[in-house]
């Protein structure tokens, strides 16, 4: 029997992309089924729960790879349907949630109930802003401190915000951004930040910026 959290959504599953809470991703959707997806979405809520392929998902390709459990929820806030079928899409980053089970779908393309994982409730407090505050220290120190002043942030956002917003814009290991993703407790996705950011100014692999918008499947 589902438990009174669970609720079904549409299921998007990338092997390229970690999508987060506050964030806005463009997505180009070409595949059948997952234009049956947006069609669907659109007549409903709006809303598709972005998940990331494990590694191996080539060798599935015609099935239902697996995906990790952390996903995020993302709500439609443009579209635009070209000539040929495929969209362009313009897809916002609402909040964590975590797949309980996948289901039988309503269409061609995948479905899970999910329930909404709540954060830590540290936003406002001292440990979070003094955290916030040696992660903008950390960031100034790099490459990308220009990334993040910007008005969509806002003078001061909070520290939830300003880890979502680096750990999506950061040019890391997929890896990494999922971890962040499952990670609640917005204090601990600022400590890591801090902590990845120092170990990249000193000795990590350059790993290339991110190319938008992403093809929208490949699974």
């Amino acid at each position: 029997m589902a438990s009174a959290s669970e609720y079904p959504i549409r299921l998007f599953p990338l092997p390229n992309l970690v999508l987060f809470p506050g964030v806005l991703q463009p997505l180009y959707i070409f595949e059948s089924r997952y234009r049956e997806l947006l069609e669907q979405a659109k007549a409903d809520d709006g809303q598709i729960a972005m998940a990331l392929l494990k590694p191996g998902w080539q060798q599935q390709y015609e099935a239902s790879p697996p995906s990790y459990d952390v996903v995020c929820i993302g709500e439609i806030v443009a579209c635009q349907t070209h000539d040929d079928g495929t969209s362009n899409i313009l897809l916002r980053g609402n909040r964590r949630a975590k797949i309980v089970r996948e289901i039988d779908s309503p269409g061609s393309f995948r479905t899970a109930m999910v329930e909404d994982l709540p954060g830590a409730a540290t936003q406002g407090t001292n440990a979070a802003s003094a955290v916030a505050a040696r992660l903008k220290s950390a960031l100034a120190k790099t490459e990308f401190a220009q990334m993040f002043e910007q008005p969509s942030l806002g003078a001061n956002p909070s520290l939830d915000v300003l880890s979502d917003a680096v750990a999506y814009a950061l040019p890391w290991p997929l890896l990494m951004k999922q971890q962040l993703l499952a990670e609640t407790n917005a204090i601990q996705r600022g400590e890591s930040l801090i902590s990845w950011l120092a170990q990249s100014a000193s000795d990590a692999p350059e790993i290339g910026r991110p190319t938008f918008p992403l093809r929208a499947s490949v699974n």
